[in-house]
């Protein structure tokens, strides 16, 4: 997989309570400053730019540099379709547009729970998409197992499943 040193990849959204979650993503280089940015709207008159902190992780050989970025997305309304675009900050470019659905505020939620991924065609992702597509899960709880190996190639094993699953959403 060759990267785009500033563009954002590996992006996932995390619960965090019944109005917050966490965007996270990975790039490979960051501009002069290292304050990312998610830039989240309900629609297009309520776009609104959030930053967040970044975390360097150097792979055990030395060779290889990870920028870690996390934005909190807090204040949310309950059960709500956001779209959220993340950039690492200052002259990056930012993702594509991802919408993803606000934790519901009280009722019945619905969970999927998953484990021994993998970052093979054969694994279960398809299920998975088409549960997300067609309503039938609010979230997903990874339960172990996603990838074996991930430290494998200096680290590019782990890249694989990220990438891989991100690119099915």
């Amino acid at each position: 997989h060759t990267h785009t040193h500033t563009v954002p990849e590996q992006i996932n959204i995390q619960l965090a309570s019944p109005d917050t979650v966490v965007v996270s993503f990975v790039t490979f280089s960051i501009p002069w400053t290292i304050e990312p940015i998610a830039m989240i709207s309900l629609d297009s008159s309520s776009t609104k730019n959030i930053t967040g902190v970044t975390h360097k992780y150097v792979s055990p050989s030395g060779n290889r540099t990870y920028y870690m970025h996390f934005v909190v997305l807090s204040e949310l309304s309950a059960s709500k379709m956001y779209n959220v675009r993340v950039s690492a900050g200052a002259s990056a470019p930012f993702s594509d547009a991802f919408e993803f659905k606000s934790p519901h505020a009280s009722g019945l939620t619905r969970v999927a729970i998953f484990g021994d991924m993998g970052s093979y065609t054969w694994n279960n992702m398809g299920n998975m998409m088409d549960d997300i597509q067609n309503d039938r899960i609010d979230a997903i709880l990874h339960i172990g197992d996603h990838c074996y190996n991930l430290g494998g190639d200096d680290e590019r094993r782990g890249d694989a499943y990220v990438v891989f699953e991100s690119e099915n959403f």
